[in-house]
């Protein structure tokens, strides 16, 4: 997860960067081209308009959220420390992995960053491609399909597994 969430955060060239993002969204002709396009099918007075303005709300959302993590942000520093994260322990290995005994402020911060990035990933839909993404309805089919898996993995006569009958 920590890899594909600061994979759209680099700074390469090739990648999905959302410093780009932000300063595509930024144009008003952008915006108004997504408007324009939206209310195309409806031949009502204003709904050029409400459409604008109910997009530039949720590229405002992108950008705040996107402000917040980067240079000069009030949680730069979490990105950062996720991304030396990825650098040192998970794509290069150079470092030897370290036992946690539970949750801590880092662990708060990138579960914050988490829910940011759904966040984000929900605007843009909505504002690119005029779909709806709730994140938590998602969760959810995997959570039945997770719970599937582990039934699988467990057998039938373990303890734990949803058709599991003790002395069988």
């Amino acid at each position: 997860m920590v890899l594909a969430l600061t994979r759209v955060w680099d700074r390469n060239k090739q990648a999905v960067r959302m410093s780009l993002i932000v300063h595509t969204i930024r144009k008003s002709a952008v915006i108004d081209a997504l408007a324009a396009e939206r209310a195309k099918p409806f031949n009502w007075p204003g709904v050029f308009e409400q459409m604008r303005a109910d997009l530039q709300v949720k590229a405002d959302r992108v950008i705040e959220l996107v402000s917040k993590y980067s240079e000069g942000g009030s949680h730069n520093a979490v990105r950062e420390d996720l991304l030396r994260l990825r650098d040192e322990r998970l794509a290069h290995r150079q470092m030897e992995p370290s036992t946690v005994a539970g949750a801590d402020k880092f662990d708060e911060a990138v579960e914050e960053f988490y829910q940011d990035n759904a966040k984000i990933i929900q605007e843009l839909l909505s504002l690119a491609n005029a779909e709806a993404y709730d994140p938590l309805d998602a969760a959810e089919g995997y959570q039945r399909y997770a719970a599937e898996f582990w039934a699988g993995v467990r057998g039938e006569r373990t303890e734990g597994h949803p058709h599991f009958r003790p002395g069988r």
